[in-house]
């Protein structure tokens, strides 16, 4: 994993000659990032902060950025909505392909009173019964959400039917809670935790779930793969599980150009 450091902040604002304590743009996505630290304190003037196609689970650390008026955060691991009331200036959020599961999370988004779009496309809370209807009949200064401007109608129609609406998610969260746990209880530890070499080929194969643990588990059998592609002496012998298919010759017949010692002909 990769850590938020000083050195990497200041790599990452060339455009602003290095300078961090003035940076208003920020982009530190797809760098295998697991957890949010340190930018409330390095870049209090952050407007702009791009964090996505990492492994972050938990919103944290960033109640401190008052001018942030985005924060793109797609495609990480988290599962709740939290931690964010003091962005004050936050206009556009986009949780998109996390894995939040609890829709009444949307409720902590209400002291951001300057929130006009927000995305949770790709979240288990977006399958809710009434999803649209429950966002928008809490976030009443929100315009666009998952893309789709909130029409006038849809407003009423969600506060006409807010009891029914909250009752709905409400045994639906319960529900789903009950899911967590019983599969919590039945999932190994150390199956979650690690991936040995001798079952790479298994991991590959086999059909899992989607869920924040088997995309950590991605990453680190993805990782392996990189080490041993990059000569790591630690990862000897899994090429020959997990390698990429050689071909040595295309779909139509034709041999391909290929630079490889010792290939039959």
């Amino acid at each position: 994993m990769v850590r938020i450091t000083e050195e990497l902040v200041r790599r990452r604002c060339e455009h602003n000659d290095g300078q961090i304590g003035s940076l208003e743009e920020l982009s530190l996505h797809q760098m295998d990032i697991d957890r949010i630290e340190n930018l409330d304190r390095w870049c209090p003037h952050l407007k702009i902060l791009y964090l996505q196609a990492n492994l972050i689970s938990k919103l944290e650390n960033l109640n401190r950025l008052k001018s942030l008026t985005y924060l793109n955060i797609a495609m990480n691991n988290l599962t709740r909505i939290e931690n964010l009331s003091g962005c004050e200036s936050l206009s556009k959020l986009d949780l998109t392909l996390n894995f939040v599961w609890k829709l009444s999370d949307v409720e902590r988004l209400e002291d951001n009173y300057n929130l006009r779009e927000l995305f949770l496309t790709g979240n288990p809370c977006a399958t809710y019964d009434c999803y649209r209807q429950f966002v928008i009949a809490k976030l009443h200064h929100l315009n666009v959400l998952d893309g789709k401007p909130i029409e006038r109608s849809e407003r009423i129609v969600a506060f006409q039917n807010h009891k029914e609406v909250l009752k709905t998610v409400t045994d639906r969260e319960t529900d789903e809670e009950e899911v967590r746990k019983r599969k919590e209880k039945n999932t190994p530890a150390e199956r979650i935790s690690s991936i040995d070499d001798d079952d790479s080929f298994e991991f590959w194969t086999e059909k899992t779930e989607h869920t924040p643990e088997s995309r950590l588990k991605f990453h680190r059998s993805l990782q392996r793969i990189k080490d041993v592609q990059s000569g790591d002496d630690n990862h000897k012998g899994l090429e020959a599980k997990v390698g990429v298919e050689r071909r040595l010759t295309g779909k139509d017949g034709r041999r391909l150009n290929i630079n490889e010692a010792r290939s039959k002909l």
